[in-house]
């Protein structure tokens, strides 16, 4: 009887536990051109979910998030973008274009003290 029991309770805890429902996130980030963006960034917000794009600006991940969410796409030297979507357990297919940003920098001033040795 306790045998049996140790079999079925592991298996009634794992019927019962909801399964979630997972989305895949694929698509391309672009410049502001319209050419790939390779290696840049996408993420689901408030997530650790996300990936790199490959060096076509293609970019396929999964995701157990929900609902109405946002996405945010960054790359070096442009402005993060955002994009919201709803994650249902489908897939979802997004192009998302990034707008170069540029930076002016402060001059630097670089000192030397010769030591007498």
């Amino acid at each position: 009887m306790r045998s049996l029991l140790l079999l079925l309770v592991p298996l009634a805890i794992v019927l019962a536990a909801p399964a979630q429902a997972q989305t895949v996130v694929t698509g391309t980030i672009l410049d502001d051109g319209g050419e790939p963006l390779p290696y840049a960034t996408i993420l689901v917000a408030g997530t650790t979910d996300g990936t790199a794009t490959g060096g076509d600006g293609r970019f396929s991940f999964t995701t157990t998030a929900e609902g109405r969410r946002q996405l945010v796409a960054r790359y070096v030297g442009y402005a993060p973008a955002t994009r919201r979507v709803t994650l249902a357990g489908d897939t979802v297919r997004v192009s998302i274009q990034l707008r170069e940003s540029l930076l002016n920098l402060d001059g630097a001033v670089v000192t030397a003290d010769a030591l007498a040795g």
